[in-house]
């Protein structure tokens, strides 16, 4: 069976994910889009590239099946688009998509376009994708794959197959290589976030903030992963990022109830959303610790 062969690697890692892939092949009920949330796995877009292999080899004999992945693999396969963009994804981007998918597949029997982070999609960009996932195609495959899938609007989560995958590598080990960064400069985030619960004063976290001018995209993953810990700590639901850390992360406690705790995930992850566009550094800044402060005055 094809699938086996070319999801073969993942079949221990992901196993979860393999088998619903495999049976979904299997009795022939293939999504017409699905949401790969991460997790910080590092070898997601090749996993989401082998989804795409999987989807246009299966029921194919083995020569031909070598035949599509060797494209695939090159580059030079016409009916799969990637969109890899590193800043915000614009309206245009996914117009274009819509109209290079009018056409019927050229090789096989799908066209797939994989969005590398689904995060990118703003407003107006991402309903535009919404529009063409609310009306899909029976030959047209979207795959998309976003960190965590709190950062997509709810109306095309809602629209997708989900895929989470396992991450079997630290957290603290993939930030380090995705930021070419030292342990050091994740415990300095870490204790970025306790001294802003801790201290609560608007100028002492904004000093801290400044040193960090470099580092902004490093100092928001962290806290998405730190917040978001400390609301499995909230509900009684067991640590998944910084087990580690249950002394600071109890500290923080005791400022939040979950409400506060659900309002500063929000707030990071609207930042990290525009962190991707070209705004004021300073003014980024000192917005993002008001928004994170709220309206808790100096003592």
């Amino acid at each position: 069976m094809v699938v086996i062969e070319v999801l073969q690697e993942y079949k221990d890692s992901q196993k979860r994910v393999y088998e619903i892939v495999n049976n979904s092949l299997k009795n022939d009920k293939i999504s017409h889009a699905y949401l790969i949330e991460t997790n910080g796995v590092s070898y997601a877009s090749d996993f989401a590239l082998s989804l795409a292999k999987s989807f246009l080899c299966y029921s194919l004999d083995e020569d031909e099946s070598k035949r599509i992945c060797n494209l695939v693999d090159s580059g030079n396969y016409p009916d799969i688009v990637v969109v890899d963009s590193k800043k915000m994804i614009k309206k245009e981007e996914m117009l274009s998509l819509q109209e290079k998918f009018k056409n019927k597949p050229l090789y096989g029997k799908y066209m797939i376009y994989i969005i590398n982070d689904a995060s990118l999609l703003n407003a107006s960009s991402g309903n535009t994708i919404l529009k063409f996932l609310e009306e899909p195609s029976r030959d047209i495959v979207a795959i998309l794959l976003v960190n965590n899938i709190s950062l997509v609007l709810d109306t095309i989560v809602s629209r997708c197959m989900v895929l989470s995958l396992v991450n079997d590598v630290s957290l603290f080990d993939n930030i380090c290589k995705k930021y070419d960064c030292d342990i050091s400069l994740l415990n300095k985030a870490i204790e970025y976030y306790s001294k802003m619960e801790d201290e609560r004063k608007l100028f002492f976290i904004s000093d801290m903030m400044y040193s960090f001018s470099s580092n902004i995209e490093l100092l928001l993953e962290v806290g998405f992963y730190l917040y978001s810990d400390l609301l499995h700590l909230c509900l009684n639901v067991d640590l998944v990022f910084f087990k580690d850390f249950s002394v600071i992360l109890n500290s923080m406690l005791k400022n939040n109830d979950v409400y506060d705790i659900i309002r500063k995930i929000d707030v990071i992850s609207k930042f990290i959303k525009d962190c991707s566009f070209n705004v004021n550094k300073d003014l980024f800044m000192d917005s993002f610790v008001i928004q994170m402060i709220g309206d808790v005055s100096d003592d």
